[in-house]
């Protein structure tokens, strides 16, 4: 017998590295009617009991078919009465990746909550804010969507800091201020839709998950996945379509009604991706995409504190950046990106031309250098 403790069944490392596909399409099975609940109600500590053998290669790639079958039937569930709630939450400093994102995830979420601090994540009052100025990005979806304004953050109690301080925080009160901002939608979420079943997508605006995710998280095997964060495994590049990096971004994950309430959601995003579930590609997570004066912003305004300094500030310097492909920090080469590949760029979200025309203009870049798949 094999017993498999918890939700460790839906980890897709652990299940891919320790089971055999053929249990692997059974648990897919049992989940689509409702077994495996059935089952974790007669075990303590939720152990699901299942028996298995080993299967011959041809019984393996049978295993596998099936497998498939049972994902695509999972995406037909989009639009019935079963489908679950999902909603797409991010803070917003006024990212010119904005619109690319309500566009291309509106048909696929039910709600969209932007939430906006008055003050930046390193303390400096706002002049004005961003959702004010950019009313006309969010005008065409704005039926989905809900403005979140934080007016004031408070400050950090005692235990916030004992339990959340690292050592890698230059500043511990400006990354509380960021989790403040990314754990304020929660509550509110909690409270409008209490008895409802729903997925969060928790992300920072430049994460994009893939809709074919979305659609997934929708059905019920989805939600059911979604009790134990699901973090999207995210193509990763700095500055424009361009560039790429060799290494995927995992910090935007997916989370249902049940998993919100057992921790903040900045808790999870700082959790290790491990310790739930990967999903690959999962999405984009488009890095720095504005002008040299807007990263210059950024960098005076978000919680890495360290890297405010004039040397990385200076246009020159973020200039030569962006037409190289070199890290903004100089972290070394493990931290610069390589030229995207076509296979790459024809895995960008629908619509990422109109944003990479944008920023050629923007940052005063040939547009043919990174717009064409």
């Amino acid at each position: 017998m094999a017993v498999l403790r918890g939700q460790s069944w839906i980890r897709e490392d652990r299940m891919n590295k320790h089971l055999p596909t053929a249990l692997l399409v059974t648990l897919f099975a049992l989940i689509q009617d409702g077994e495996c609940r059935r089952a974790s109600n007669r075990h303590p500590e939720g152990s699901i009991l299942f028996q298995y053998t080993k299967y011959t290669d041809a019984a393996r790639l049978q295993a596998k078919e099936s497998t498939s079958s049972l994902q695509n039937e999972g995406t037909k569930l989009r639009g019935q009465d079963s489908k679950i709630y999902i909603i797409d939450t991010f803070p917003y400093n006024g990212e010119l990746v904005t619109e690319l994102r309500l566009k291309y995830l509106y048909g696929v979420v039910d709600e969209i909550m932007v939430v906006e601090s008055r003050m930046t994540f390193s303390g400096k009052r706002k002049d004005f804010l961003y959702t004010d100025r950019d009313r006309r990005v969010f005008d065409p979806y704005i039926d989905k969507v809900t403005f979140l304004i934080i007016d004031e953050v408070p400050d950090p109690k005692e235990d916030w800091l004992k339990k959340n301080i690292a050592s890698w925080m230059s500043n511990p009160i400006v990354w509380h201020r960021e989790s403040y901002q990314r754990d304020y939608a929660a509550s509110k979420i909690q409270s409008k839709h209490k008895g409802k079943k729903y997925v969060v997508l928790c992300s920072d605006i430049d994460e994009i998950p893939n809709r074919d995710f979305v659609t997934e998280l929708s059905t019920q095997q989805g939600y059911e996945q979604a009790h134990e964060a699901c973090y999207m495994a995210m193509n990763f590049s700095y500055y424009n379509f361009h560039w790429a990096s060799p290494q995927d971004w995992m910090k935007a994950f997916a989370i249902s009604d049940r998993g919100i309430s057992r921790r903040s959601l900045n808790e999870y995003r700082l959790g290790n991706p491990y310790d739930g579930r990967v999903k690959q590609n999962a999405g984009w997570h488009l890095s720095y995409y504005m002008s040299v004066s807007d990263i210059a912003r950024k960098l005076g305004s978000f919680g890495h504190t360290e890297y405010d300094e004039d040397q990385y500030r200076d246009p020159k310097h973020v200039k030569k950046c962006l037409t190289e492909g070199k890290d903004l920090f100089d972290r070394g080469p493990d931290f610069d990106m390589l030229p995207a590949s076509p296979d790459r760029k024809a895995a960008y979200p629908e619509g990422w031309q109109e944003l990479a025309a944008k920023l050629a203009k923007l940052q005063e870049l040939p547009a043919s250098s990174f717009t064409s798949a």
